[in-house]
């Protein structure tokens, strides 16, 4: 775990930190990891690359959830790109995936409880390397932010209330 964790951060660190409790929760302990079609690939007996695949054994109240595999998290450590580890991974998941009958769709992005909910437009590889492998982009998604003041808190209407930081105490 502390090398999967290691591997990810040493490179998305700054922009996208993963913590050793969210690894776990949103990825390990989830009910809906299929440990059958997720890897981690091995150079010297150190990861340099996993692939992480969730199909829905519970019932989170979408349609046809039962249709879908997600692709939660991948990554191939930079040093070890284009030489089809990545590509050997995802097809060596297509090939589990296949075994279930009811899947007919293996999804990056738009899943529920994921670290990420579609691909950070900050990660420009990835998209390009899905496109090659058959991923047709399904919609567009903007992700917009508004910065309501420079310490991060909203405006508050102060018409008759009196405002402090709260005590220990209190």
């Amino acid at each position: 775990l502390n090398s999967l964790i290691n591997l990810w951060n040493g490179e998305y660190r700054k922009l996208f930190p993963i913590r050793k409790s969210l690894y776990k929760k949103l990825i390990l302990e989830d009910p809906n990891l299929n440990k059958d079609a997720s890897f981690v690939a091995l150079y010297d007996n150190e990861p340099v690359g996993f692939i992480f695949i969730k199909t829905w054994k519970t019932d989170s109240g979408l349609l046809n959830e039962s249709e879908y595999a997600h692709i939660s998290l991948m990554f191939v450590k930079k040093e070890m790109r284009n030489m089809g580890i990545g590509s050997d991974m995802l097809k060596l998941a297509i090939s589990e995936i296949k075994k279930h009958k009811s899947i007919t769709k293996l999804v990056v992005g738009n899943e529920l409880y994921s670290v990420f909910t579609g691909v950070p437009s900050e990660l420009t590889e990835a998209p390009i390397f899905f496109m090659n492998k058959g991923f047709v982009q399904k919609e567009s998604v903007v992700d917009m932010i508004r910065v309501l003041r420079e310490d991060g808190l909203p405006e508050v209407d102060k018409k008759g209330l009196e405002i402090s930081i709260a005590t220990e105490e209190e």
